[in-house]
């Protein structure tokens, strides 16, 4: 039964968007907090989420979250349960009660795993134009979905070998955003499947 208390909501699955083990790109496994919002990429799907709708926490608190990271498998651990405390360390911890336990995860400084320019790989491509056949695999889609909380998405299409930026189709949903890249396959584009479960 929901307490009302904050927590990191299990409706928006972002870690599905990180990459399950990327030796060459560490920071790939990470889920970033920046500027009042969470992300996550494996550098084939990209999701973005307001952390006020992701965790429900005021303000300050998500605000003690901007410039740090947590490690998907960490995130995965305390998606649902009650967070106590944002502490105000240098090196903050987000600790939440789990059954009749509490624990502690600690965060990094984002400048310790140099993560991807998400704003600029977010923009949008100019103008739209025709596109007569492009190939998108199910899987991706839906791992993208369930990582910004969506059971319907919105696709804008630019050209055949661009990104693809999906949002979601209730307007209540502004504040989360994802895309897709394409992949070259046989000479042609096609967006491929995130390695994700």
């Amino acid at each position: 039964m929901d307490n009302g208390k904050p927590k990191f909501s299990k409706d928006y699955k972002i870690w599905k968007a990180c990459a399950t083990n990327d030796e060459q790109r560490p920071c790939l496994e990470y889920v970033v907090f920046h500027n009042g919002y969470a992300y996550a990429t494996d550098a084939h799907i990209l999701a973005k989420v307001n952390l006020r709708t992701l965790t429900g926490l005021e303000p300050e608190e998500t605000s003690k979250l901007n410039g740090f990271c947590i490690h998907k498998d960490a995130y995965k651990i305390l998606v649902g349960h009650d967070i106590e405390e944002i502490t105000d360390d240098e090196t903050p911890s987000i600790v939440c009660r789990i059954k009749a336990n509490t624990f502690s995860f600690q965060l990094y400084p984002n400048d310790k795993i140099q993560p991807p320019k998400y704003e600029e790989v977010l923009k949008a491509e100019g103008e739209h134009h025709p596109i007569e056949k492009i190939g998108i695999n199910g899987k991706t889609l839906n791992n993208l979905a369930e990582s910004i909380g969506q059971e319907r998405v919105k696709m804008d299409f630019f050209t055949e070998s661009s990104k693809i930026i999906v949002t979601p189709i209730e307007a209540d949903y502004l504040d989360v955003k994802g895309l897709i890249m394409p992949v070259m396959i046989d000479g042609s584009f096609d967006f491929e499947k995130s390695e994700n479960q």
